[in-house]
């Protein structure tokens, strides 16, 4: 009888498990968005300057109440980075980098003399990194810097972040 009635309150409790985890019949398996980022700073001569942007899982509104349910993510190749201002300012940006606050994951981007728009293979690799960094935490931040410009007249520099990305959902 004891086993009975340990095996009738096993099944009870799976039973009660089973119906209360089911997932919603009409999440899609998978869910395109895209969202672009701006780090906006001034650079004046021989400053040294640095700007942050934070990039959340809840920014990319396509997800809507399925935020909680993504464990996985694909950066497009349509993704993009783009520095602009730096061509009609004259600047020369040294030691331009960006980087994956609270990691060791860095792109350098050397010495920028004109605008860059960009989709090669580091640059895509750093923004699959940054990716990855919002599915796992909800959030990543991404600082832009350089160790000084060569140009005297004061400007503002936008760095572009543009992510076209699949979310998989569970």
């Amino acid at each position: 009888m004891k086993k009975f009635l340990s095996l009738l309150m096993v099944l009870s409790f799976i039973l009660t498990i089973s119906s209360c985890s089911k997932d919603d019949p009409n999440m899609p398996a998978t869910v395109t968005s895209n969202k672009a980022y701006e780090i906006t700073f001034l650079v004046g001569a021989t400053q040294g300057t640095n700007a942050s942007a934070t990039m959340n899982l809840s920014d990319f509104t396509e997800l809507g109440a399925y935020v909680k349910n993504v464990y996985k993510v694909e950066l497009l190749n349509s993704s993009e980075l783009t520095i602009t201002g730096i061509t009609a300012g004259g600047h020369v940006l040294k030691d331009a980098k960006l980087t994956l606050d609270g990691t060791k994951t860095v792109r350098n981007l050397t010495t920028l003399t004109a605008d860059k728009t960009t989709t090669n293979s580091e640059d895509i690799d750093f923004l699959k990194q940054v990716a990855n960094r919002i599915v796992s935490n909800k959030n990543a931040g991404v600082t832009f810097s350089i160790s000084e410009s060569a140009k005297d007249v004061n400007r503002t520099i936008p760095v572009k972040i543009k992510m076209d990305v699949i979310f998989h959902l569970r």
